[in-house]
């Protein structure tokens, strides 16, 4: 790991894809650690300052990290989102590809596998 918190040889690239706009690609790492990854990930939320320079690229541009999620998990967390945007969630965010929410009035945080288990949160 480099005085940064990236884990450098723990990660492989697995694709790089250009964006329409030309000027930004899309890189797919894999962890081969799953705590390494979790280490990373909230290093990367505490500070949100990850610079493709300290992931071993030749630029300063900033890097903006997201969980890898299934096309289910995708839309739950897109629903979610909307949630939160309404004032029916406080938080939403996925761990290990399971999104979570919480909601204003607990302290408690609920794993949401189904676009169905929302519907209790739409009251």
């Amino acid at each position: 790991m480099d005085e940064n918190g990236f884990p450098g040889k723990l990660i492989r690239l697995i694709k790089m894809q250009p964006l329409r706009d030309g000027n930004n690609c899309l890189i797919l790492l894999q962890f081969a650690i799953t705590n390494q990854r979790n280490d990373f990930f909230g290093r990367y939320l505490g500070s949100r300052s990850l610079t493709l320079r300290q992931a071993g690229f030749q630029s300063d541009g900033r890097v903006f990290v997201n969980e890898n999620l299934t096309p289910a998990a995708r839309r739950i967390k897109a629903k979610a989102i909307d949630l939160k945007k309404e004032g029916k969630l406080s938080n939403v965010y996925s761990r290990s590809g399971v999104v979570h929410v919480k909601t204003a009035e607990s302290d408690e945080t609920f794993p949401i596998k189904a676009e169905q288990e929302l519907l209790e949160f739409r009251r």
